[in-house]
């Protein structure tokens, strides 16, 4: 790799943001009913390149010119690219929230003139990515710290732009780094600390206690007498109220042209560093701090919020993450007007909302005393206003649905997942749920749900073979050229999956890409056990993050010898490729994850038609080069399982991974839950279970509750996971014929692929995503 170039002077940066600002306020004057400015807060940030940018920076164009040169890329390059990137960038989270935040950034960048959008973005900024290894299959993650200096696309703002207000919490990188206190000494000042929330330590006396503390510190060899005074300097200091200054960094990724959208990323050491802490912890509250104080100043310095004549005239959040900005808003407008209820309106007038994740589990949960070290008194009173009793324990995301009641609601989601956590709280059984979700006349018939997913970015996701595909046979469909009206899309389908010309081009770019991923999975990226892809397997995919729930259910598929049946029946070896990130404090996830590399090593030594591997390090940036791949003879599986004896979490938000893998033509398996069912009308999906909704509410928080409904979890593998498994394994198997027989384009899914393929591309883009923001209709 070629040495990249510096980073962005601080006076550039600045010049691109007053740029933006005078062209969006001309833009406001000239078309005060039709421009809009928008404001987006979130805890993620991506943005990685496309296998096509990386391909064409190691090869050239030629890398692009024809099917036969992509074929012909250099993997070990590919892969030495990437793992620079992941070694040198600051990461940003491969979730949902960060796939909407490429998506709206790309979206106004693209399409800023034709929308008249102008956007301001505002996250944080990580400084630490995990290495994953898995010695003794248990998995063991190393951190190492990244920066953004010397990087092209980031220009450093200084830290006197914003800030966050701390009350008696100090991070105790402060005594490591600045003091030199070893780990060992920190822990033994249980007298003066209590509760150490990873980076951070709770101050547990007074300011008049902190002397004669410290000198029984001293006194009992904790600390060396010469570190007494520069240890006091610093607990006086944060015994109190205290600022702790923000780094604000310009992020300049998301441009068109000469259009950049101003991109502020947040750091301030010591919490901000680690990505996705516990989401009950002090860290994940703080982390949310900066995101919420410190991005709302950052907004307030240029004037797009918080000021007489502010430019915002939208504020989109994402998940119980951004609800601490939104509460600085309502305190902004509370301290202009001086009534309550006005603020509330103020704010509502502003905001709207997403949410990502029904579940509990993945969303940031504070108590009362946790949000008093980071409000003042009468704010944290206000506070609990917005759905969070003082003192009491609670979840960011109750507050966010309560103060979104008040403040407005976009996103029909967010409506969907309001209702499952409000039937989370009362762990009560649907009336007449169990015959709806278990008919006599098994086996189980889904009903059909209705769930508007969130987006993800287009052009960032499918393959580099389909694009060129597209780009010869679809003038325009990169500027939102394919219609998204179902009878204009139907005659455009009907003619491409005609088009012999077509067709062949589809075909050669699926097996380009199975090349690629065949290759890097092959030889460059690290699996567990080292198995061979069989050259004609049908390969199966599950690459997720790493949760008990979903672990067990696949280890539960695994362990099924019908998979292996189906393999002997075709003539086909079955491969499953699993991957995955446990959270480093989830000790159960880590054992799940080890008894499944346990239960993929025993299958492996048995032989027969069934292998499987496991992927280590699976990322946002090899995620791009592994679904497009899968379409040549592969399948995406997903892993929820609404009927679990363990309680486990019953749905999957709007499910990313599933849409990726349709946006590629891939085969989709997944339960009927939030994330499969959104697709389940499109022709390459295929939904085994028994529905989670009924009647237009959740019924997944009921169903862990109930105990009969867990018992007949074997239901749903028997009668929904392998018959299904076999459709599509039968399904891939003709493909295969065709391919292996040279009539890859008479393959009988293609048409079924194009289909799912252009659905995703017409109805699921950022332009909807945004356009439904920016109407006013929307807004409630």
């Amino acid at each position: 790799m070629t040495k990249r170039a510096g980073g962005i002077p601080r006076e550039n940066g600045l010049r691109l943001i007053q740029r933006w600002l005078d062209l969006q306020r001309r833009l406001k004057a000239e078309k005060p009913e039709q421009h809009r400015v928008v404001v987006d807060v979130g805890m993620e940030s991506v943005r990685s390149p496309h296998p096509a940018e990386l391909a064409a920076a190691i090869g050239g164009d030629v890398a692009l010119a024809s099917f036969d040169a992509m074929s012909r890329l250099d993997l070990a390059r590919v892969s030495e690219a990437i793992e620079q990137s992941q070694r040198t960038d600051p990461p940003g989270g491969a979730g949902g929230l960060g796939i909407i935040e490429e998506t709206i950034g790309w979206t106004a960048a693209r399409f800023s003139e034709l929308l008249n959008l102008g956007l301001f973005l505002i996250n944080p900024l990580h400084g630490e990515r995990r290495i994953q290894t898995f010695p003794g299959n248990r998995q063991h993650l190393e951190t190492f710290r990244v920066r953004p200096e010397g990087h092209p696309d980031y220009a450093y703002l200084g830290s006197d732009l914003a800030s966050i207000s701390l009350f008696g919490v100090l991070p105790r990188t402060v005594l490591s780094e600045e003091l030199g206190l070893q780990d060992e000494a920190i822990k033994d000042m249980g007298s003066l600390f209590r509760n150490p929330w990873e980076g951070m330590l709770r101050i547990s006396v007074s300011s008049e206690q902190l002397d004669g503390t410290v000198g029984e510190l001293v006194g009992r060899g904790v600390i060396g007498a010469e570190k007494k005074e520069a240890l006091l300097t610093h607990l006086h200091r944060v015994a109190g109220k205290t600022k702790m200054p923000a780094e604000t960094w310009l992020y300049t990724g998301f441009r068109q042209g000469e259009f950049v959208v101003p991109a502020i990323r947040l750091h301030v050491p010591g919490i901000t560093g680690i990505p996705y802490p516990e989401h009950h912890s002090m860290l994940n509250l703080l982390q949310m701090h900066v995101l919420g104080e410190a991005g709302f100043k950052v907004a307030q310095h240029f004037g797009v919020l918080g000021t007489e004549d502010s430019l915002a005239d939208l504020v989109v959040g994402h998940d119980g993450h951004t609800a601490l900005f939104k509460f600085q808003l309502y305190l902004y407008f509370l301290r202009r007007h001086g009534d309550k209820e006005v603020a509330m309106q103020a704010t509502r007038k502003l905001c709207v909302a997403t949410i990502h994740a029904p579940q509990n589990g993945t969303v940031p949960r504070t108590t009362g005393d946790q949000v008093m070290h980071i409000l003042d008194q009468g704010a944290e009173g206000d506070w609990g206003l917005c759905g969070v009793q003082p003192g009491a324990p609670t979840n960011a995301l109750f507050a966010d649905i309560a103060l979104s009641r008040r403040v407005g609601v976009v996103s029909p989601i967010h409506w969907m997942v309001t209702q499952a956590e409000m039937t989370a709280g009362r762990r009560g059984f649907a009336n007449g749920a169990a015959v709806q979700l278990f008919p006599a006349d098994s086996p189980i018939k889904p009903d059909q749900i209705e769930i508007f997913p969130d987006t993800l970015d287009i052009e960032s996701w499918i393959g580099m073979g389909d694009m060129r595909a597209l780009d010869n046979h679809l003038l325009g469909w990169r500027s939102g050229g394919i219609p998204s009206d179902d009878l204009e899309l139907g005659r455009v389908l009907d003619r491409l999956c005609v088009n012999q010309g077509f067709l062949l081009d589809l075909a050669q770019a699926f097996t380009v890409q199975r090349k690629h991923t065949h290759g890097l999975l092959g030889e460059h990226f690290p699996k567990t056990f080292g198995v061979e892809i069989p050259e004609n397997a049908i390969v199966l995919a599950s690459l997720r993050r790493a949760t008990t729930y979903k672990i067990n259910l696949l280890r539960s598929f695994l362990e099924r010898s019908e998979i292996q049946l189906i393999a002997e029946k075709l003539g086909r070896p079955i491969f499953w490729l699993f991957g995955g990130l446990a959270h480093p404090a989830d000790v159960p996830a880590m054992d799940s994850q080890q008894g499944l590399l346990e239960l993929i090593y025993t299958i492996n030594q048995r032989g027969g038609m069934l292998s499987a591997d496991y992927y280590q390090g699976y990322s946002f940036e090899t995620a791009k080069w592994l679904f497009p791949g899968l379409a040549w003879g592969g399948a995406w599986i997903g892993c929820t399982n609404p009927i679990s004896p363990a309680r486990s979490q019953g749905t999957e938000a709007f499910g990313p991974s599933y849409m990726k893998a349709a946006l590629n033509g891939v085969h989709i398996l997944g339960s009927h839950d939030g994330g499969a069912a959104c697709l389940q009308d499109l022709p390459t999906v295929h939904i085994y279970g028994p529905r989670t909704f009924a009647a237009g509410v959740s019924a997944h928080n009921d169903l862990w509750g109930n105990e009969s409904l867990g018992r007949n979890a074997d239901i749903l593998l028997t009668h929904g996971f392998v018959s299904e498994l076999e459709r599509v394994a039968g399904q891939i198997h003709q493909d295969l014929l065709r391919v292996e027989d040279g009539r890859a384009h008479q393959a009988p899914g293609l048409p079924a692929k194009i289909a799912a393929m252009f659905h995703i591309m017409s109805q699921w883009n950022g332009r909807v995503l945004m356009e439904s923001y920016l109407s006013p209709t929307r807004k409630t």
